[in-house]
């Protein structure tokens, strides 16, 4: 009997290895598929981490003692709600991602796994409830609990496509103005929410933030830190509460919001700020505690202020009146001031009033400016203080360099007069100006929609054929980097990843071109460099971040083209770029089975001997990649395959099974140890020492036998 078995590459067709396949093989293998493909988004499902701090949202309601937050009652009772738990789903036994394959040791199997219905683009948000123990009413909120959140985010960076922070509104404008600094180079969504009443009050605004805050999470990439309200995504570093009960309680008075959720989802896309450098992301935990706000007032005794400014104070936020203005007939008060900063104290001045920015027009504000006051512009109290906090945390700095470092702008929390928005014409590009004159444009919205219709398809077709200047001068029109271009869903860096053109993929990256961005099929720019062999870009790629997801489909079934290929660069490449070897297609294949089926000996070699991979993974027709090379009667793959490479897990691992014996017989698993046959291959990238040991397993399974461990 011979067993047909289709893929989307090469079928392999193998008498008798599969005449006896289990009887629901092939309905898991069809039950494997993921959602439907989305050709705007590129993405089929989204990985979101939930940290919940503490906060009204998550609050139950008992008769006796009112609202009070209970430890691991929030998961649980979300499963109540369908619009954030898709029962039906979870009943029927289909999964998208595979959870229990990566390992106890990855943060999914960790914390509870909620999974929404599927959203009308045709994406799955799965998201995973880390609870803080203790949960916190933010009023209750410090520095510390600022580095655990941080310290949360970035353990699981890797992991998550998103992360939902869920907070008190008390404090939430201080936490997302000292997370968007904490956060350097950061390059995926991260957004705050809370409400004012309970999630599962009958009338609440808990159910519409949390939900607007999965979707914006779950769907966008706008690498900022954020905070979602009322159905309004803000800034976080500008945002402030407004409003102690009103449902509408935050808002960004010199910004207008990032995005509005109405019938449609409207982002705006030139407002995002985007990080500029090749950098990866990291964290930066130092925060000085020795900082704090002076908000002026009428008559303030100099005295009071003296001692405000006295040590250990090393920094302070001046909340001065009108734009930037101090009483300039108080020289007791400007000398203290002064005094302050040529002790080495920062200070910064910001304004009282809810708009607007402090200037030196007015000589009652440029007296400060005299004395080495450094203007802080538009910024929120919020954003001042913890900027001012994150600034001295930077100890490798001078003072000047810390002047500077705030009088810049960092993260998007303030305007600075010299950087106004540009205002685009119909002078901005002659393509353009053409195409706008022909259509009879002459509002500036009508222009607008045009640049956006034109520019992403013009950056594709510059990035195909390796114009840089064309694509600088296209990103000086105010051309999204991030915007496909075409029905397959890709972005410029794709298009310039693939073709290899390195010079612009830099270009890209520094002025914010995502990494993560999918096309339809769900590929990165760093799958469509590795897919065409693009050595440099592959590297530069990983410098910054770049990473495959640890259940893509894609990936695995790539894997196993590229084993079919017998295409040992193509798998060294995926190898470099931390993937799993052992990812399984939908057959449950490895890129080993493929190999061993197609007799591809190199690949093998490649697969046993440099990464070690798990030769006694089954597929779903229960075959190993040993037992089909049996079936096979491939006596050199059969040879292969039972000499196992020795890792230092594995050494380690011996190691301690035998000390808890009482004795060590190191010396005895090592003469199990053989040596591995000579493949000739031309590496220049890996360790020539992965092939230097091998161990026969028979043998160290006999040696283990001998020494009682068995």
């Amino acid at each position: 009997m011979v067993c047909s078995l289709s893929s989307d590459y090469d079928c392999l067709d193998f008498e008798g290895i599969y005449s006896n396949p289990p009887k629901d093989a092939m309905l898991h293998s069809s039950l494997s598929s993921k959602v439907s493909e989305n050709p705007k988004h590129g993405r089929k499902i989204a990985r979101v981490l939930v940290i919940y701090t503490g906060g009204t949202i998550g609050m139950k309601n008992d008769n006796e003692n009112g609202y009070q937050v209970v430890p691991n009652y929030f998961a649980k009772a979300l499963k109540k709600l369908p619009m954030l738990y898709d029962e039906e789903y979870v009943n029927n036994g289909i999964k998208e991602i595979e959870t229990e394959a990566f390992g106890k040791d990855l943060p999914y199997s960790k914390y509870p796994e909620l999974v929404m219905p599927v959203s009308k683009m045709g994406v799955r948000v799965f998201y995973y409830i880390k609870e803080h123990n203790p949960i916190l009413d933010s009023s209750n909120m410090s520095m510390e609990h600022w580095q655990l959140i941080a310290r949360d985010v970035k353990e699981n960076y890797d992991h998550f496509d998103s992360f939902v922070i869920l907070h008190g509104t008390d404090t939430m404008s201080y936490t997302a103005s000292a997370l968007s600094f904490m956060f350097e180079n950061l390059d995926k969504t991260v957004v705050l929410t809370g409400s004012q009443i309970p999630i599962f009050e009958q009338r609440n605004d808990g159910r519409s933030n949390f939900i607007g805050a999965l979707v914006m999470a779950g769907h966008f990439i706008i690498p900022e830190v954020t905070v979602f309200f009322n159905n309004k995504l803000l800034r976080g570093n500008r945002s402030q509460k407004v409003s102690a009960s009103d449902l509408d309680a935050f808002a960004t008075p010199n910004l207008p919001p990032l995005a509005k959720l109405g019938t449609d989802i409207e982002v705006t896309w030139e407002a995002i700020f985007r990080k500029t450098t090749m950098m990866p992301f990291c964290l930066h935990e130092e925060m000085s505690e020795n900082v704090g706000l002076l908000r002026l007032f009428p008559g303030i005794n100099a005295q009071i202020v003296k001692a405000f400014l006295s040590a250990p104070m090393q920094g302070i936020v001046i909340e001065s009146f009108g734009a930037g203005n101090v009483p300039s007939n108080r020289p007791d008060l400007i000398k203290e001031f002064q005094n302050a900063a040529a002790r080495g104290v920062l200070i910064l001045n910001i304004t009282q009033c809810f708009k607007g920015s402090v200037s030196d027009a007015y000589a009652a504000g440029k007296v400060l400016f005299d004395i080495g006051v450094v203007p802080g512009f538009d910024l929120t109290p919020e954003a001042a203080l913890t900027k001012l906090a994150y600034v001295l945390g930077k100890s490798d700095l001078t003072h000047e360099g810390r002047r500077k470092l705030l009088a810049s702008n960092l993260r998007g929390e303030m305007s600075l007069p010299q950087t106004a928005e540009r205002q685009y014409s119909l002078r901005d590009g002659d393509f353009v100006q053409s195409v706008a004159k022909a259509l009879r444009v002459g509002s500036q919205k009508e222009m607008n929609s045009v640049r956006r219709a034109l520019l992403p398809l013009l950056l594709t077709c510059a990035a195909k054929g390796g114009e840089l200047e064309t694509i600088k001068q296209l990103i000086e029109q105010g051309a999204n980097l991030n915007e496909p271009s075409d029905y397959d869903g890709k972005t410029c860096l794709h298009v310039a990843c693939a073709e290899g053109h390195l010079k612009i993929v830099e270009c890209l990256l520094k002025q914010g071109a995502s990494i993560y961005v999918r096309d339809r099929r769900g590929r990165t720019p760093l799958f469509d460099a590795i897919r065409n062999k693009r050595l440099m870009i592959v590297d530069l790629l990983l410098s910054v971040g770049a990473r495959s997801a640890h259940d893509d489909i894609e990936v695995a079934r790539e894997l196993c083209v590229a084993a079919t290929e017998n295409d040992v660069d193509r798998l060294r490449l995926w190898h470099r770029s931390h993937v799993d070897m052992n990812s399984t297609d939908l057959d449950g294949r490895t890129p080993l089975h493929v190999a061993v089926l197609k007799q591809n000996i190199d690949v093998i070699r490649f697969l046993i001997y440099e990464v070690c991979v798990d030769i006694t993974k089954k597929d779903i027709f229960g075959y190993s990649p040993l037992e089909s090379a049996k079936e096979l009667k491939c006596n050199q793959v059969i040879d292969m395959l039972m000499r196992q490479p020795i890792t230092n897990h594995l050494l380690k691992l011996d190691s301690l099974m035998l000390k808890a014996n009482g004795r060590v017989f190191i010396n005895n698993a090592m003469n199990c140890v053989g040596t591995a046959p000579n493949n000739n291959m031309n590496n220049n990238n890996s360790n020539s020492n992965n092939n230097s040991n091998v161990v026969n397993l028979n043998n160290l399974i006999n040696c283990k036998m001998n020494c009682g461990l068995e």
